[in-house]
């Protein structure tokens, strides 16, 4: 009878350098990327830093503390719990800072602020009939009044009306744009006009069954 398999829960990782309120101790910092140690591992031998990512895809290369070149196997390296508790109470700004949002927290905190944050930037939904803007979601509905899919709409393209006629039956005769992860208390956005057509924008309830 085979062995079970443990199953690892992934954990998550912020995509970029985030931008910390104080100067980054450099006990929290990774040997190889010099960032703050993402899920942080140390070596049993020589005890240094580094992003679980960071060592592995080095000793994936060569197996040696990239540090100190002492000899070094993934068996030699374990997740420093102490640390990871530190690095994850470090405090924070938002990666969309300069698109203006004002939200501070715990390092820990960052990447479930950032998949509701209202100033976070998000392909066009409307991408897959040919727009390729990258869009603040604060600047949403300005957005549409320059989107080209909305210009081909508003210039009578017929295949395409006929593509999104189900959408607008879903508004009471406005075009639904549906955005997911935008935290805000109303589910719907009130209706504007955009190169002569009516919008709404909708939040996406999410997905229970899965």
């Amino acid at each position: 009878m085979g062995k079970h398999k443990r199953r690892i829960k992934p954990e998550p990782q912020v995509e970029m350098e985030p931008s910390f309120e104080e100067p980054l101790p450099e006990d929290f910092q990774c040997s190889i990327c010099l960032g703050v140690a993402v899920i942080a591992h140390v070596t049993e031998e020589c005890g240094h830093l580094y992003c679980r990512d960071c060592i592995m895809g080095a000793l994936d290369n060569k197996e040696e503390c990239p540090y100190c070149r002492g000899p070094l196997t993934r068996e030699g390296v374990r997740k420093s719990v102490r640390i990871q508790r530190k690095v994850q109470a470090l405090a924070v700004f938002c990666n969309n800072t300069k698109h203006g949002c004002e939200w501070t927290g715990e390092f820990g905190q960052l990447d479930k602020h950032l998949e509701t944050c209202a100033f976070a930037e998000d392909a066009c939904p409307l991408s897959v009939h040919g727009c390729d803007a990258v869009v603040c979601r604060t600047a949403l509905t300005d957005h549409m009044t320059v989107c080209p899919v909305t210009m081909r709409l508003a210039a009578g393209d017929a295949a395409l009306r006929r593509k999104l006629e189900r959408y607008r039956g879903l508004a009471c005769g406005s075009y639904v744009w549906t955005i997911e992860n935008f935290e805000r208390k109303e589910r719907n956005s009130p209706v504007f006009a955009a190169r002569g057509l009516r919008w709404k924008l909708t939040v996406e309830e999410p997905d229970d069954t899965g």
